[in-house]
C-alpha cells in the first residue's frame, strides 16, 4: 500500500462512528447516537456539572460557602437527581440502554449502610463522596472538563 492510499484509508478510518461510549459519570457503556456525548444520560451530565460546581466553590470558600451558593448547589442536586429525566420535546435523542460497567466505579467509596434498592440515597452519597474527594474520582470531576470532554469521549469510545 502506497503513503496516498494508507491516508485516505486512515480518514476513512477516521470518519466511522464507534458503536458505544462509556459514561464519564456512571462508568456505563451506551450505544452511540447522533453526536458524541460523555454521558449517557442528561442525569449523569447533571450529576457531573454539580459535582464540579460544588468542587470549585469549596476550593474558593471552604466548608463555609456563601448562602447564595449554598442554594444554587442545593437547587443542583435536587435537579440532578430527582427532576432530570429525558423530555421528548428536547431535541436530544431519546437516551438507549445503558450497560453497567463490570465494576462500579465508586465501588470502594460506597456506604455499606444504604440499601441497594435506594437509588437515591445512593447517587447522592456518590457525589457527597466525590465532591468531597481530595482528588477527582471520575474523569468528569476536573475543573477543565468542558475543554478536554471531547478528547476523553474519542479515547474511550469502542
Amino acid at each position: 500500500m502506497c503513503a496516498g492510499e494508507a491516508a485516505s484509508a486512515a480518514s476513512h478510518l477516521s470518519l466511522l462512528r464507534p458503536e458505544s461510549y462509556e459514561c464519564a459519570n456512571c462508568g456505563g457503556h451506551f450505544e452511540a447516537r447522533n453526536r458524541p456525548t460523555p454521558y449517557c444520560t442528561l442525569q449523569c451530565g447533571a450529576e457531573a456539572k454539580t459535582v464540579r460546581y460544588a468542587r470549585k466553590a469549596r476550593t474558593e470558600h471552604g466548608d463555609e460557602l456563601p448562602e447564595a451558593i449554598r442554594s444554587a448547589l442545593h437547587r443542583q442536586v435536587v435537579h440532578a437527581l430527582t427532576e432530570c429525566h429525558w423530555d421528548k420535546w428536547s431535541g436530544e435523542p431519546e437516551p438507549g440502554p445503558v450497560t453497567a460497567p463490570e465494576v462500579e466505579p465508586l465501588a470502594d467509596h460506597v456506604d455499606a449502610l444504604i440499601p441497594d434498592a435506594d437509588v437515591f440515597a445512593r447517587r447522592a452519597n456518590g457525589m457527597k463522596v466525590r465532591v468531597l474527594a481530595g482528588a477527582e474520582l471520575r474523569p468528569c470531576d476536573v475543573q477543565e472538563w468542558d475543554s478536554i470532554w471531547r478528547e476523553w469521549v474519542n479515547e474511550h469510545a469502542r
